[in-house]
């Protein structure tokens, strides 16, 4: 009697490994309802949205008509979008829906992997592909809006074309460097990916002593594909902005490196992740190689012969080349998880090859080992939930971002409920209906207005005819403004007062305002949403009659401010003479600066006579 077989170290029986698979394919299904499930639609999606409608109304690839400002990062997506759009279809809809075609073009591209590598029609367990069917923020980040699963999509595909397919070497380079084109164009960090393959080729030309000619010859297949694709793109670029940077680089001052914030960003993920961390385990494998007995030339054909191992080490190699020269150089991002996604289907197919490795000898041990990390990958999301999710006695809240270095859980923050607006189920609807109540009364009007962080679902909605982000996002003056203290990545520049006076901004939609409301109680205005049963404050940058009183008989009760005519007569009536000289000159300046400057008003005489001027 064979003992051995059902052991440990043995085999399944074959009605097992028919289980095995039944339930990998659940995995994958549950992967494919929770991505859906959780599908959102980011607040900085909302500024693409807006490019999308100017673009195809005519008024160019521009956030604001007549300022070419790239606010953006995912031209190849932007040009996807437009084209649905052109369709009439809605964009978040179809923003959504692109992002879980593209997450279930990972899993088959996994899959596809670990059927190559196996030899099998269907492999017994797809470790990678199950993996990343069960990352609760790998499914977060299916959707979004934005570009990131789309990203990870053309990433995952070419490793795959190149590593894993039949064509020739050739056609590999030629496919390898458009596709890479493609990333670059859908996110210009993919750059690195690219230097990354250029090593790749010097050093197999280092280690197979390849002729000068046969490694230019490889070298101008993979990168001259790559420059036609690329070329044209940069050329209109730097024509049509005049920078070969995006705007949103100057925005994060990603000219200077932010390691201490970025190497936080990765921490956090890896410490809530923790199975990642296995993906080092090729570490050893290689040293141990590399020292094994025999020649160098023995050694590396022992590694470069066996296709799981290799694509192993190269595929942690381009994670880590991606966390050290990007994520942990410009300081990560405020949304948890965003600059990591790209590169988790490689930590976790380093760690399917090398386990696989280690455990070559035993086929149970393997599936019993891998069975429990994929256990562990769904529990992970409990150690995520503690950095950004509050529960006390059963009532959940959102942790404060000063308490997480200010990375935040983007979706949670948008897509949960809120107390200040009981009549929406989340923030983020709150925000739409906000922005859908106030389009009718500023569709048409000729106005500027300033909005800040949680604010682009309103400008997307209510359809602002001119809009300055806060933060600089949009606005090349803002943006390369100098960071007088490291924060919250992405959120450290905000507009100055005098800089919105410039650009005739009327309103501020946002948090802190410019003015000192207790010197100046009257830049204080209320706007009341209907649908939402609330009211909200809103800063008078500078006092525009004709435009306030435009408002003021669109909306009704609806728009609250002060009547600065009104204010400035009952100030030198009632108040100004129970003031000392010196109260009624501060009081003056602050009325020049919001008022007086901006409109013609006798009782500004009235007052420089009171005090001698």
């Amino acid at each position: 009697m064979n003992t051995t077989k059902n052991s440990i170290t043995g085999d399944f029986p074959d009605n097992f490994n028919k289980i095995v698979l039944i339930i990998s394919g659940i995995i994958i299904i549950f992967g494919l309802y929770r991505a859906v499930e959780l599908s959102w639609v980011c607040d900085d999606m909302y500024i693409t949205f807006r490019y999308v409608d100017n673009f195809l109304q005519g008024s160019g690839i521009v956030y604001n008509a007549g300022e070419r400002v790239e606010g953006y990062t995912h031209f190849l997506w932007f040009v996807i979008l437009s084209f649905f759009r052109l369709f009439g279809l809605d964009l978040s809809a179809i923003s959504v829906f692109l992002g879980i075609l593209s997450y279930i073009g990972i899993i088959i591209v996994y899959f596809l992997i670990t059927r190559k590598i196996e030899l099998k029609k269907i492999p017994l367990l797809p470790f990678t592909a199950l993996a990343l069917s069960l990352n609760y923020d790998f499914s977060v980040w299916a959707t979004s809006g934005l570009e990131t699963s789309f990203y990870t999509l053309l990433l995952s595909l070419t490793f795959y074309v190149y590593f894993f397919t039949e064509i020739n070497n050739t056609k590999k380079l030629v496919f390898s460097g458009m596709l890479m084109a493609l990333a670059c164009m859908t996110r210009p960090d993919a750059v690195i990916f690219i230097i990354y393959a250029n090593a790749l080729l010097i050093i197999n030309k280092i280690i197979f002593k390849e002729s000068f000619n046969q490694f230019l010859k490889k070298a101008s297949y993979f990168n001259l594909s790559y420059i036609i694709l690329i070329l044209p793109y940069v050329i209109w670029k730097i024509n049509y902005y005049g920078d070969i940077f995006p705007n949103t680089y100057y925005v994060k001052s990603a000219g200077d490196s932010y390691l201490k914030q970025g190497f936080y960003y990765i921490w956090i993920f890896l410490d809530s992740y923790k199975t990642t961390l296995i993906s080092f385990a090729v570490i050893p494998i290689f040293i141990k190689l590399l020292f094994q007995n025999g020649t160098f030339q023995q050694k590396i054909q022992n590694i470069t012969g066996n296709i799981s191992l290799l694509t192993a080490i190269i595929a942690f190699c381009a994670a880590l080349s991606y966390l050290f020269l990007f994520t942990a150089r410009v300081g990560g991002d405020f949304m948890f998880a965003r600059f990591i996604i790209p590169i988790l289907p490689f930590l976790y197919f380093t760690i399917e090859q090398s386990l696989k490795y280690f455990l070559k000898n035993s086929k149970k041990l393997s599936v019993i080992i891998f069975t429990g990390i994929l256990i562990m990958i769904y529990f992970e999301k409990g150690f995520r939930d503690e950095l950004f999710i509050k529960n006390e006695n059963g009532k959940i809240s959102r942790v404060n971002s000063t308490e997480t270095g200010g990375v935040t859980d983007e979706r949670f923050y948008y897509y949960s409920y809120w107390e200040q607006f009981p009549k929406s189920k989340n923030l983020a609807e709150a925000l739409i209906i906000t922005g859908k109540n106030l389009n009718p009364y500023f569709k048409d009007l000729d106005i500027t207005v300033a909005i800040g962080g949680a604010r682009n679902y309103i400008g997307y909605y209510a359809e602002f005819k001119n809009i300055i982000i806060d933060n600089g996002l949009t606005d090349k003056f803002i943006a390369r403004l100098p960071i007088t203290e490291r924060g919250r990545i992405g959120h450290e520049k905000h507009a100055p007062l005098e800089y919105l006076v410039k650009r005739k901004a009327v309103l501020g939609l946002y948090e802190t305002f410019r003015h000192d409301t207790k010197q100046k109680p009257y830049a204080v205005s209320y706007i009341r949403i209907k649908d939402l049963g609330i009211k909200f404050a809103v800063e008078i940058i500078y006092y525009d009659k004709e435009t306030l009183n435009t408002l003021k008989k669109r909306m009704g009760d609806n728009f609250i401010f002060t009547d600065m005519e009104s204010f400035v007569n009952n100030y030198i009536s009632t108040v100004m003479r129970t003031r000392s000289v010196d109260e009624v000159k501060n009081d003056y300046k602050n009325l020049k600066e919001f008022y007086f400057d901006f409109n013609n008003d006798p009782g500004e005489n009235v007052i420089l006579g009171y005090i001698g001027n």
